[in-house]
């Protein structure tokens, strides 16, 4: 049964609900809470991949995860200090942001993501495609820890689901 968008904004506030109970009162899920939470979020990318889809020309996209317009700070890590890129679009699997060098597709990049509500979290991003006219380039997620991905979902699936 396809969810529709009402279902996604209730099963949206459902999955807030928990993680605002688990920052507020820093008591992880139970087995149970963690299973609905997945379920949840399979729903909601389920939803969101097939309103993108249907939304593109056929076969066009083929992405693996729901892709949002997403402004979030990105710093890379490695050198003697950080250098801080800003993503405009953003996936559970990856981040598109503005460089100011020239990447190789298969660089593995050191990335800080600093969410604007959550603690900042270290992930490891390989670049997949660089537009040289546009100084853009498309980073997948290597390592993601799971408070990572619970903290992207939130931020993918809450914009996706504006009323």
């Amino acid at each position: 049964m396809a969810t529709s968008a009402g279902q996604a904004v209730r099963l949206l506030a459902e999955l807030l609900e928990m993680d605002r109970g688990v920052r507020n009162r820093r008591v992880p899920l139970s087995l149970v809470q963690k299973q609905r939470r997945a379920a949840i979020a399979r729903e909601l990318h389920l939803w969101a991949l097939a309103k993108q889809r249907g939304a593109a020309p056929s076969g066009a996209d083929q992405r693996q995860f729901p892709r949002a317009n997403v402004r979030l700070r990105v710093q890379l890590l490695g050198g003697p200090r950080s250098v801080d890129l800003q993503s405009d679009s953003l996936a559970v699997g990856g981040v598109s942001v503005a460089v100011k060098f020239t990447p190789r597709v298969g660089d593995l990049l050191g990335l800080r993501l600093v969410p604007l509500e959550d603690a900042p979290f270290d992930v490891m991003g390989e670049v997949v495609w660089f537009d040289p006219v546009r100084s853009r380039a498309g980073l997948r997620f290597h390592d993601l820890t799971d408070d990572g991905r619970e903290i992207l979902e939130r931020l993918v699936f809450s914009d996706l689901i504006k009323p």
